[in-house]
């Protein structure tokens, strides 16, 4: 039985999405597009772009279905009420742009934020050096020294 803190590979996290889950999506009109999906508001600003679930790109924007399935969509997003016409508001919806996302993603800020703050130790508690030594406090000199693959200080 796995520990705690491990997840099999066959397992999802819960709460998490998978890279290839998600599309790209870039507005290239001129004003702010707003959606929501499953309780999560989304807003886009001109030439803004945000990675999002493939079933709420579907959901939001009518991604992957036909032009004659796009009404809702289209309803949901204000282009009816705003365009006047199916054939004004499908012309609109041709600058709402679809993407892979990258294969990397930048992480978000404040995750940014949190890796950047300087780690707390914990006194006693085991420090890990080099290639998987555990121990207390390292003879190899200051933590802030380089370390081969072997935990020799470089």
């Amino acid at each position: 039985m796995p520990a705690a803190n491990q997840i099999r590979v066959d397992e999802e996290p819960v709460g998490l999405i998978r890279q290839d889950h998600l599309i790209r999506v870039k507005n290239e009109l001129d004003f702010v597009v707003k959606g929501r999906f499953a309780g999560q508001d989304y807003s886009w600003k001109p030439g803004e772009h945000h990675d999002i679930s493939i079933p709420a790109a579907e959901h939001i924007f009518g991604f992957g279905k036909e032009e004659s399935e796009k009404m809702r969509a289209m309803g949901n997003l204000g282009f009816m009420s705003k365009f006047g016409t199916f054939e004004a508001s499908m012309e609109q919806m041709k600058s709402i742009k679809f993407s892979e996302p990258p294969a990397l993603m930048e992480a978000p800020e404040s995750a940014q934020k949190a890796l950047a703050r300087p780690r707390k130790s914990a006194g006693s508690s085991p420090s890990l050096r080099g290639s998987g030594d555990v121990g207390g406090p390292s003879s190899h000199g200051s933590s802030t020294e380089p370390l081969d693959g072997d935990g020799a200080v470089l």
